[in-house]
């Protein structure tokens, strides 16, 4: 025997609701996803203009602390523009993305060494993957599984992309497909 009436009506509804809201879920997938390759593209770009404002800022000598002739790296907010606009406190932030320059303790090593990390604003959303560069002028990518790094909330702190125990941007970043410090595999890319 057929059953009609509210009960049936109501099962109905019931399933073109639950379609509707999974096609718009669908549908925002699909939108975001080009923002958040473009993003993703961009922040290579911004890696390697802020490698190379890293190194025009260390060989202006416009920071020199111990007097020897050797300059230092620098902060966001000692770099040229464009670097030097949008930055509040460490980050700065640009296209879905925060960006911010880690110096290691003792002039000495902020002569030698320093490190880059760029995480989505909001993971997910904005981006997916985390990116870091250092003096070496080589961007590495990792999954940002998790995420770990999400906006000023879940920031990076410097020695993530480094061997476990590494401190104060000692070695080098692991790229051998070994877990890091973080517990990622990070991978140079290219763009």
């Amino acid at each position: 025997m057929a059953r009609s009436g509210i009960w049936t009506d109501s099962w109905k509804e019931l399933a073109i609701a639950a379609l509707a809201v999974a096609v718009f879920a669908l549908a925002a997938h699909l939108i975001s996803r080009p923002r958040v390759s473009s993003n993703e593209v961009n922040v290579y770009g911004k890696l390697k203009d802020l490698w190379a404002a890293e190194d025009a800022f260390r060989e202006s000598h416009a920071l020199d602390a111990d007097a020897d002739g050797t300059g230092e790296y620098g902060l966001l907010a000692h770099l040229d523009r464009p670097w030097v606009e949008g930055v509040q406190g460490d980050s700065a932030e640009r296209n879905g993305y925060l960006y911010r320059v880690f110096l290691p303790v003792g002039v000495d090593s902020r002569e030698e060494r320093w490190a880059a990390y760029a995480w989505p604003v909001e993971a997910g959303i904005t981006g997916n993957r985390c990116f870091v560069i250092n003096q070496e002028g080589q961007v590495y990518q990792a999954p940002n599984a998790g995420p770990l790094y999400d906006g000023e909330d879940s920031p990076a702190t410097g020695d993530e992309a480094y061997a476990e125990g590494s401190t104060n941007l000692e070695g080098s970043i692991v790229s051998d497909g070994f877990e890091s410090a973080d517990g990622q595999i990070w991978t140079p890319t290219g763009a």
